[in-house]
């Protein structure tokens, strides 16, 4: 190899070790367990094996893995263990103490971390181990994790799902296998698969009649592609609230989609996540004259809707009245504050992690469904 071929070769491998020590970072390879084959981790992140060894390498270097003789490597404890404790990487074979995974294809937000931080407080009051896996430039390590979980040290799988055939084949080949699975926050399709998710309906018929109700108007609609369960629930409660108060005649008149997925990895990141909704939002504005009630699909949105309106010249809270979905932070940061739906994210993901523990201890059978009231938040905007 020649010497500018072998600075390209190690940029690569450095730019790969800085991404893997990321993802150690946020927790997404836990301690003391081995990490997957080098082969899947190659795939992984896209690369040669030949380059996930020098990434592996760097990285024992810098003592974030250690190299354990006949079975790979891992990520070293930091609690000072001299003999961290190992489950073997097949599910077939003896462990010592249950293991849970977290498969997130996301970049993570408030109501992702609030999730998470739900099922560690589960899995550290029952002495489970907890192992996430996050990919948050795309969908390829999800699916991964989900096609060949035997190569993980796992014994049940928490799933953040998406509307797309890869997810519903990788899904429906663990269901028929009988592994314990549990999704969060959605379902997909029509599988025999538990979930834990917030009442969505109900959630948004409560704050579209708020709107009615308050303004004595009907209510837009702006949301992004209806894909899965959870957007067509919203979308159901909206609708209902509509033909409640009379106006089911303009509910497809009244909804204006982005026709954006939120399955697309284009926008997870926290500077494009406006972006689905600018088009939506200034057409909205554009065709129909103030006073408006605007109810959005989620806070992102309504932050979009929000900007929208200020470029047009008008005001939230007096020329249109907004409410929003999810209650993340940057709601009541908002001028004016916005009113909005709050889900409780640690609830979602403890009673997430409860209900795949006692799926995995054949304590019940699948599948069951939780659905979590939510709450409506009444501040400026509305």
């Amino acid at each position: 190899m020649n010497s500018q071929a072998a600075t390209v070769y190690n940029s690569k491998a450095l730019r790969v070790a800085e991404r893997f020590e990321q993802d150690i970072r946020s927790g997404q390879y836990r301690e003391g367990l081995l990490l997957p084959s080098e082969g899947d981790l190659a795939q992984n992140y896209g690369v040669s094996r030949m380059t996930m060894r020098k990434v592996l390498a760097i990285l024992a270097d810098r003592h974030e893995v250690v190299k354990v003789p006949q079975k790979g490597a891992m990520i070293p404890p930091r609690n000072g263990q001299d003999e961290p404790e190992q489950l073997s990487t097949s599910m077939s074979g003896p462990q010592t103490q249950t293991a849970i995974g977290a498969v997130f294809a996301a970049e993570p937000d408030a109501h992702l971390v609030g999730i998470r931080e739900g099922i560690k407080r589960y899995t550290a009051e029952h002495g489970l181990h907890f192992q996430m896996f996050l990919n948050t430039h795309g969908h390829e390590q999800a699916l991964h994790v989900l096609r060949h979980v035997e190569d993980y040290p796992v014994q049940g799988l928490l799933v953040l799902p998406y509307a797309h055939e890869t997810y519903l084949d990788a899904l429906r080949r663990l269901s028929d296998a009988g592994f314990p699975i549990v999704c969060l926050d959605r379902v997909v399709g029509e599988l025999p698969i538990s979930s834990v998710q917030v009442d969505n309906a109900a959630g948004v018929y409560q704050a579209t009649s708020y709107l009615i109700e308050k303004y004595h108007r009907p209510a837009y609609y702006l949301c992004t592609a209806i894909e899965h369960k959870t957007h067509r629930d919203r979308y159901q409660g909206y609708g209902r609230a509509m033909v409640d108060a009379g106006f089911g005649e303009l509910v497809e008149r009244y909804t204006f989609n982005s026709q954006v997925s939120d399955g697309d990895p284009d926008f997870w990141p926290n500077d494009r996540k406006l972006a689905p909704v600018a088009e939506a939002a200034e057409r909205l504005l554009a065709e129909n004259p103030p006073p408006l009630s605007v109810f959005c699909l989620n806070d992102y949105l309504a932050a979009g809707l929000y900007r929208a309106a200020e470029q047009r010249g008008l005001r939230v809270g007096t020329d249109l009245n907004v409410v929003g979905f999810d209650d993340i932070p940057l709601a009541k940061f908002l001028k004016p504050a916005l009113t909005t739906t709050r889900q409780p994210r640690q609830q979602i993901g403890y009673d997430a992690a409860k209900l795949l523990h006692q799926l995995i201890s054949r304590n019940i059978t699948p599948p069951v469904h939780i659905h979590l009231p939510v709450e409506l938040v009444i501040r400026e905007s509305a």
